[in-house]
């Protein structure tokens, strides 16, 4: 898995003041290595701070440092790579515990809008259909003469609400 997580934490020493100390993080880590790094701050109150790569996640200086090793080990297990929690997150709820249940029950797909045709909608169509995810039977000779406008079915299913486009990725 690509999916690194890296930051680096302030500890706070009294209510007043507080002092960046050198404790970079990077996730995944083990149970073992996180218990071990994180008994270097005791009791003391923290913030994460420099967040190097969150991937459009939502991290900031109060999230759970458990939870987020544990969010990042579940990436690592899962075989999630950057360019799928970048996608996923540019049109989700980018929270740690809704990108989870979306990757866990698998209710994204994503499709590239440069394989096949040169307009978006007509690819989106098509992979589709070719994937038996559009409740369409059309007759083969048809499809083979070039009858179908796979652009105008491709709009209605963007417009219906089922799919979103991200120009950053060329991707539905």
């Amino acid at each position: 898995c690509d999916c690194m997580i890296q930051f680096k934490l302030t500890v706070s020493t009294s209510h007043y003041e507080s002092q960046p100390i050198d404790l970079r993080f990077v996730l995944p880590m083990t149970e073992e290595a996180f218990q071990e790094k994180t008994q270097k701050f005791g009791d003391k109150e923290y913030f994460i701070t420099d967040v190097v790569d969150a991937y459009g996640l939502h991290i900031d200086e109060f999230t759970n440092l458990k939870c987020l090793n544990e969010f990042a080990n579940f990436l690592n297990e899962n075989d999630i790579d950057a360019d799928t929690l970048r996608a996923i997150t540019l049109v989700e709820d980018t929270s740690l515990d809704r990108i989870q249940q979306v990757l866990e029950e698998e209710t994204y797909s994503i499709i590239s809008a440069k394989d096949v045709y040169t307009d978006k909608h007509a690819d989106l169509a098509w992979t589709l259909y070719s994937e038996g995810m559009l409740d369409l039977s059309l007759p083969e000779d048809l499809i083979d003469k070039g009858y179908i406008d796979w652009s105008a079915i491709g709009r209605d299913e963007e417009i219906n609400g089922s799919w979103n486009y991200s120009s950053m990725f060329e991707s539905f």
